[in-house]
């Protein structure tokens, strides 16, 4: 991702306590955040036997390209997602996850080409129409009415936390996966990815998801694969008895 991309989102996440719990509740509010769609998405996790593979992400491989700012109302925001365990749709094992559209700004990162996200992760799965590819092309997309899972500065929904995995804990990509509207609220169709990597993998959820698992890693959570430019966990608060240093 570029770096001025990723300075404006780094700089934007770094909420301050204070600001953060009053933040808290009107944002709840606005998504809301107690709704029976959240408590009927928590129930599928324990529904879905369905476990095939995810897909292998290779850093520097497929789909490993950086970001692009993208200027268009109705983007969606995944990263405090609550997630479904995984399902096959299209033949592609994806989770579908609860995702909301920020009103505060148009401004998001989105992957910068067809070489990156959870687009090019889908579309290197499975044939026919594949889905806008990032760019200009998934700019245009999302300006023309698509739901689209991208994320920017403006658009954080406070608080947010991260959770410290082992390497190859597979994950939900949403940075770029496709969304629809059901029954009033945004699902998207994150991709699950594991990375070929020795790094640690980390996911990101809110501070309920944080307080009501006692194993975050077990569960299906969206992230960035492991080795990323964004290294959110170092600018988040962490789901952690032993959290990591803060960055300095």
């Amino acid at each position: 991702m570029p770096a001025g991309v990723v300075a404006a989102i780094l700089t934007a996440a770094v909420v301050p306590s204070a600001l953060a719990t009053a933040a808290a509740a009107q944002q709840c509010e606005e998504a809301d955040c107690d709704s029976a769609s959240l408590v009927q998405f928590r129930d599928t996790r324990q529904e879905s036997s369905v476990k095939p593979q995810p897909f292998v992400f290779q850093p520097d491989g497929p789909c490993s390209g950086g970001g692009a700012a993208c200027e268009a109302a109705g983007w969606v925001y995944c990263q405090d997602a609550e997630c479904s365990e995984p399902t096959v749709v299209d033949g592609v094992l994806v989770a579908k996850c609860l995702c909301w559209a920020p009103k505060n700004t148009n401004t998001s990162a989105m992957p910068g080409s067809d070489n990156a996200g959870a687009s090019c992760v889908i579309n290197q799965q499975r044939g026919g129409t594949p889905l806008p590819a990032g760019g200009t092309a998934m700019c245009d997309a999302i300006k023309d009415g698509k739901l689209i899972s991208t994320w920017g500065p403006k658009g954080w929904k406070p608080p947010l936390v991260t959770s410290k995995c082992p390497a190859g804990t597979p994950f939900a990509w949403c940075w770029g996966a496709p969304c629809t509207m059901e029954a009033g609220d945004i699902v998207c169709d994150c991709p699950m990815v594991t990375v070929n990597s020795t790094d640690t993998q980390y996911l990101s959820l809110s501070i309920r998801a944080c307080a009501d698992e006692a194993d975050p890693c077990s569960v299906t959570h969206n992230g960035d694969p492991a080795g990323s430019a964004v290294e959110l966990h170092q600018h988040m608060g962490q789901c952690s008895a032993k959290p990591d240093p803060p960055c300095q």
